[in-house]
């Protein structure tokens, strides 16, 4: 980080990484530069303090890999009897999934499946894409 102390230095993303390097950055270097493209979807993950007698129940060897497999599963459409996460993503995933099974087999077309996702309950929207710039 040393040899960065009279260099311009750009980073792109406001990421978790970049959250983490940032900082660090921003003290060795001349200038920092964050860049961000319009994200594709930003929202609030909703993790809650877990608690520790259910935690004390579910950790015994290899509770990490069920924890991966079950967010996993429940994220990826999988059909997840439980929801060790219990958060805003897994919770979205889910009630999404329960809508689109609530629909006739027929009517699960991509609008109505867009529909689903959009539903206000959620508070989640889809991002148009920004218009394209005129040189």
């Amino acid at each position: 980080m040393e040899k960065l102390a009279d260099k311009r230095v750009a980073i792109i993303g406001t990421g978790a990484t970049s959250v983490q390097a940032v900082p660090h950055l921003a003290r060795a270097c001349a200038t920092l530069y964050v860049v961000q493209r319009t994200p594709s979807s930003v929202d609030v993950r909703a993790n809650q303090p877990i608690d520790p007698e259910w935690f004390e129940g579910i950790a015994t060897p290899g509770w990490q890999q069920r924890w991966l497999e079950n967010f996993t599963e429940n994220q990826a459409g999988g059909a997840a009897d439980v929801d060790l996460v219990q958060d805003g993503w897994t919770d979205l995933s889910r009630r999404i999934r329960a809508k689109i099974a609530q629909l006739p087999p027929d009517q699960r077309t991509p609008m109505n499946m867009l529909a689903a996702y959009e539903d206000p309950i959620s508070r989640r929207w889809r991002r148009s894409a920004p218009a394209p710039r005129r040189s």
